[in-house]
């Protein structure tokens, strides 16, 4: 059964626009975003120009909710994933007494690089690193979401 899907763009800072940028008509859900990026990303390409291959989008059918989520909504769903990162990497860990903080940290401790790191509450001091060390906030954040894309 065919079914109309809507295009939202994606801006840098995670939040996705107000309204469609392109709707299309496609069948198989399955097949839907291989669908988008092997053929309406490029009518897209010819409609706004060459720099929007480098957009991240949104495909959401049309006939379900199309409600964005809030920035605070969003940012606690984060939150939530992140920390489930942590708690994989931190299975069998006793940290004692210490009260624990997980962060993405750029210091001295991390050699000027940034890591997310379990840190003892209220400073800066190291208990356990829990990423590779990344060149650019980028890199560390594009890490982190690779991670929850396998939980």
């Amino acid at each position: 059964m065919n079914h109309n899907w809507n295009v939202y763009k994606i801006f840098n800072n995670g939040r996705r626009a107000k309204a469609p940028v392109y709707n299309f008509i496609h069948e198989d859900e399955e097949s839907v975003a291989s669908h988008f990026e092997n053929n309406i990303k490029e009518i897209l390409v010819e409609k706004f120009g060459g720099k929007i291959k480098e957009n991240k989008f949104s495909i959401i059918r049309a006939d379900l909710s199309q409600k964005r989520q809030t920035e605070e909504t969003l940012e606690q769903t984060n939150k939530k994933l992140r920390y489930k990162v942590f708690s994989q990497y931190l299975k069998n860990t006793d940290f004692g007494e210490k009260r624990i903080e997980c962060v993405l940290l750029f210091s001295g401790a991390t050699e000027w690089k940034w890591q997310w790191c379990v840190v003892q509450a209220g400073t800066t001091n190291v208990i356990k690193p829990v990423s590779p060390r990344a060149d650019s906030y980028e890199g560390a954040h594009a890490w982190m979401n690779t991670q929850i894309k396998l939980l």
